[in-house]
């Protein structure tokens, strides 16, 4: 496996900065906004509504377990 060949949105286990956003994103447009998963995804570019299931769910993992990510949700939130 060379430099290029972990999988996308992953950089050394974690999520990328932007897919981090994109996560974040999906979360507050959910939960703020109550827009259905099908508004989310076509709203943050992406095909299907499945997609933003799955983003909840990181996003929602992030919350729980990475401090630095959950803070930065709240400050975006306000």
């Amino acid at each position: 496996c060379g430099a290029g060949s972990s999988s996308a949105g992953d950089w050394a286990g974690r999520p990328l900065p932007s897919t981090r956003a994109r996560f974040a994103a999906m979360r507050m447009l959910n939960e703020e906004r109550s827009l259905s998963l099908s508004e989310i995804a076509r709203l943050v570019r992406r095909d299907h509504h499945t997609t933003v299931i799955n983003g909840l769910r990181q996003a929602n993992r992030l919350m729980e377990g990475d401090a630095g990510f959950a803070e930065q949700y709240r400050r975006a939130a306000l």
